[in-house]
């Protein structure tokens, strides 16, 4: 890498576990900030596509999408990791005692087609933590903290260097881009202070790990710039015009190299 770097409730029958189950939540004291958790623990009830989980003496409903759930039964210790709201984690992924997955080996869960469900919400197929976290790690890139899977990508939280950054990739799970979060005002339109000559624009670019740098279009706030990354992939960049790369997508034809 360089340097410059998802409750829907389906109908069911309630049963009285799982009314008291939910009670028990509504009347909670403390409410959790939705967050990326990890769980391990024994599966104590299964409704449907969800269950329970005794885990650190608390029980936790835990969600499933019903194109990518787990196979689970009672007594089963499993680790659960996902979004975490207030008594309930929405399963990304489910491991079995002896770490393999009991989810999706691929990246996304399939799912036989991106369906329309309750008000006009499209539900995403469920993103493989384990296998984004690896793509991650191989760029450089820190722990996921978020995941939001939407209709076109996966969007994923992550941090580089200490700053915030957003993350997204396919639903085959290929990494798509990365961009770091910045306010607009930070950085300089052309010819305000802070900016480089347009001679030493891809002379900064190569210096951050990128080959063939070439300026293709200027905006108000940056340079659009075709180049080849450290991974010899053909890739568009954003730059800014003090030469610093804050985004990066691939870029599918190669033929502007030639």
């Amino acid at each position: 890498m360089n340097t410059a770097l998802k409750t829907r409730l389906t109908r069911r029958v309630i049963t009285p576990t799982l009314a008291l189950l939910l009670s028990a939540t509504a009347l909670s004291s403390v409410a959790q900030t939705p967050g990326f958790s990890t769980l391990e623990g024994e599966v104590q009830e299964h409704f449907g596509h969800d269950f329970v989980i005794e885990a650190n003496g608390e029980r936790v409903l835990v969600r499933q999408s019903p194109h990518a759930s787990a196979n689970v039964t009672q007594g089963d210790t499993v680790t659960v990791t996902g979004q975490r709201f207030e008594g309930t984690l929405q399963a990304q992924e489910v491991l079995n005692s002896d770490g393999t997955s009991l989810s999706s080996a691929s990246a996304f869960s399939p799912a036989p087609h991106m369906a329309q469900g309750a008000r006009g919400q499209w539900h995403a197929p469920q993103a493989n933590i384990a296998a984004l976290q690896a793509q991650l790690q191989e760029r450089g890139f820190g722990d996921i903290y978020r995941v939001e899977p939407k209709s076109s990508h996966v969007r994923v939280q992550t941090t580089a260097n200490g700053m915030p950054v957003e993350v997204r990739f396919e639903h085959d799970g290929s990494f798509r881009e990365w961009r770091i979060h910045r306010p607009g005002k930070s950085r300089p339109r052309a010819g305000e202070w802070g900016t480089v000559p347009m001679a030493q624009v891809s002379q900064l670019v190569a210096q951050q790990g990128y080959t063939s740098p070439r300026i293709v279009d200027s905006k108000g706030r940056h340079l659009e710039v075709l180049a080849q990354n450290s991974r010899g992939e053909a890739v568009e960049l954003h730059v800014d015009y003090a030469g610093q790369v804050y985004r990066e997508k691939r870029h599918y034809t190669m033929g502007f190299f030639n």
